[in-house]
C-alpha cells in the first residue's frame, strides 16, 4: 500500500503531478514544476511546499543557480489520455529564487525545448531542444549552441553536467 509522505505539498490539485528529473535543489531550496500552470518551492529541504501561479502548463525541467535565485523552467505541450493536447512550448525565468516566474525567449525560434540544467559553479544553464543543445552564461538573455548539430533532436531525454578540471561534461 501506499501512503501520503507528511512533506508533500498539501494545496496540490486533484490530478496535479510533476515529471521524474524535474525538480531542482540548491542547499536547502527545491523547486519543480507540475502539469498544472504551477511551479513549487522549499526553502527547508521539502518539510514544507509553496506553489507560484505560472501563464504555462506542464512543467518538464526547472533549473537554478548556484545562487538560489535566478532559474529557468521549460514547459511543452502533452497529450493527455484521452488524446488531447494541452499546454504549449516555452520557458520561464526567475530572478528572485521563483517568486515570480516571466517569460523569455527560445534557444531558437520555434524549438521545442527538453530539459534545462544549471552547471554548478559555472553560471551557466544548458538546454535541450529538438534543434540541438544550447548554452546561455547570462541566465538565458542570450543562447549558444554547444557543438552538437542543431539538427541533433535532444529534447525527449534527461540532461546531466559535470564541471571540473576546466571542463564540461554533458550526458
Amino acid at each position: 500500500t501506499w501512503t501520503h509522505p507528511a512533506n508533500t505539498p498539501k494545496n496540490a490539485t486533484a490530478g496535479e503531478s510533476s515529471w521524474n528529473n524535474g525538480s531542482w535543489w540548491v542547499g536547502d531550496n527545491g523547486w519543480f514544476g507540475s502539469n498544472s500552470n504551477r511551479i513549487w518551492h522549499s526553502t527547508d529541504r521539502g518539510a514544507t511546499w509553496t506553489s507560484t501561479r505560472v501563464t504555462l502548463q506542464n512543467c518538464l525541467s526547472v533549473s537554478v543557480d548556484d545562487d538560489a535565485q535566478h532559474g529557468i523552467a521549460v514547459f511543452r505541450p502533452v497529450t493527455s489520455a484521452t488524446g488531447t493536447v494541452v499546454g504549449k512550448k516555452g520557458m520561464l525565468q526567475t530572478t528572485n529564487g521563483g517568486t515570480t516566474w516571466t517569460p523569455m525567449k527560445l534557444p531558437l525560434a520555434g524549438c521545442n525545448p527538453g530539459t534545462v540544467r544549471y552547471v554548478h559553479g559555472l553560471h551557466m544553464a544548458i538546454v535541450t531542444t529538438d534543434s540541438g543543445i544550447y548554452r546561455s552564461t547570462d541566465n538565458g538573455t542570450t543562447w549558444s549552441p554547444i557543438g552538437i548539430p542543431t539538427t541533433f533532436a535532444a529534447h525527449d531525454g534527461d540532461l546531466s553536467t559535470f564541471a571540473a578540471n576546466g571542463g564540461l561534461t554533458i550526458s
